[in-house]
């Protein structure tokens, strides 16, 4: 099967193929960037020369071509679409994701040809100094100076922590997305004609035609909060968004919000 994800972009100013995109095609695709990544990565790292900005820092940076075309592509149609299968997808990515990047750029034999260019950046140009030394940066920020017995236990919890961050975003996805002010006419005293009107639309998206839906989202909370005469409403609207997935519901954050707490301080335990 043929995936749009993979092959030459040939819209104008080379945009991806959006309506050839079909769920089914991430999966595959991330996985062919990871092992694209991988393959270069080693190429580099095995290298017998001398260690150069070309042969290591341009390379590095050029190694995720495929990851780097793909991945926004994923995430853009997340935010601004998402439903249950790209969530599912988005679980199984994530956690792959921080696994590669850590792998790769925790590499202790990677990390010391980049940091052969960064001692001998006399003959580099600002911009290439600049981009050696935030190489250096992350890779320093992943564990690549660390043990290989810490650097696995960072590995272990960065991925852990995308998992638990990305469980979190989704709670408050959904946790909004079940919420909503269901009101009538008489309720919308001080809002203008275009807020009634996108409330409207909403209701008729949610089934209740002819009645007002404002839910948590900015667009639909600031001008609510910002126009209605109601303070009643106004405090409930604003107690909903608050108290997003603090709700006591199956998509409370309190436990995850602590869990990926612990997390953040054992990781910086370990980095000293």
């Amino acid at each position: 099967m043929s995936n749009p994800l993979l092959e030459p972009w040939n819209k104008p100013h080379q945009l991806p193929p959006f309506t050839d995109i079909k769920s089914d095609h991430y999966l595959p695709a991330f996985d062919a960037g990871f092992i694209e990544q991988k393959t270069a990565i080693e190429a580099i790292a095995s290298n017998p020369n001398a260690a150069t900005f070309s042969n290591t820092i341009e390379a590095i940076e050029t190694s995720g071509e495929t990851l780097n075309r793909i991945a926004p592509v994923f995430f853009a149609i997340l935010s601004s679409n998402s439903d249950d299968t790209l969530r599912g997808i988005q679980a199984k990515v994530v956690p792959l994701y921080s696994a590669h990047q850590s792998q790769t750029f925790s590499r202790r034999d990677l990390f010391d040809r980049v940091e052969i260019v960064l001692n001998n950046a006399q003959g580099l140009s600002a911009e290439q100094r600049k981009l050696t030394e935030e190489l250096h940066n992350r890779m320093a920020r992943m564990g690549a100076n660390l043990s290989t017995e810490v650097a696995a236990q960072v590995e272990s919890i960065d991925t852990e922590l995308a998992t638990q961050q990305t469980r979190f975003g989704q709670n408050v996805l959904l946790d909004a997305n079940q919420f909503e002010l269901v009101l009538d006419q008489k309720d919308l005293d001080g809002l203008p004609e275009s807020v009634r009107q996108a409330a409207a639309l909403e209701a008729e998206g949610r089934s209740k035609s002819g009645q007002f839906v404002f839910t948590i989202s900015r667009s639909s909370f600031t001008p609510f909060m910002q126009y209605s005469e109601r303070r009643d409403l106004r405090e409930k609207l604003w107690l909903a968004y608050t108290h997003c997935s603090d709700q006591n519901n199956d998509h409370d954050n309190k436990q995850v919000a602590e869990r990926i707490a612990g997390l953040r301080a054992e990781r910086a335990k370990l980095m000293g």
